[in-house]
């Protein structure tokens, strides 16, 4: 008998311990739901910041951007070829990796296509 009773006991414990688990579940899935909304939240933050960023460079280098196209190394100096290659390619890198929101392509394009009018003009 005492075989029994033991058996009982355990699947009782069980019982309780699988209750506590179902119990306990929703709230593991509550929290892990509210780290998942806080990590998107986040990554919102993060999108909206990396825009912010991007419309201040961009308008940065527009002003940064010669009347001939070229780009110096500080303000006052002449145009350097260097640079602007630099920066044409940095532009261009940008492109190819698909890192440019929408809205600043034509900023890119227009800071690209000057820069390779001063290009051409420096080679020929």
């Amino acid at each position: 008998m005492g075989g029994i009773r033991a058996r009982c006991c355990r699947i009782l414990k069980n019982q309780e311990l699988k209750q506590a688990l179902l119990e306990e579940k929703s709230w593991v899935m509550q929290a892990a739901n509210e780290t998942e909304r806080k990590k998107r939240i986040g990554l919102l933050f993060d999108l909206n910041r990396m825009g912010n960023e991007q419309q201040r460079v961009f308008d940065k280098m527009q002003k940064m951007q010669l009347n001939d196209g070229g780009f110096s190394w500080f303000d006052g100096l002449p145009a350097s070829r260097f640079i602007t290659q630099h920066i044409v390619s940095g532009v261009g890198h940008m492109r190819v990796l698909n890192a440019l929101d929408n809205e600043f392509t034509g900023k890119a394009d227009g800071i690209v296509n000057g820069g390779l009018a001063y290009m051409d003009a420096c080679i020929l």
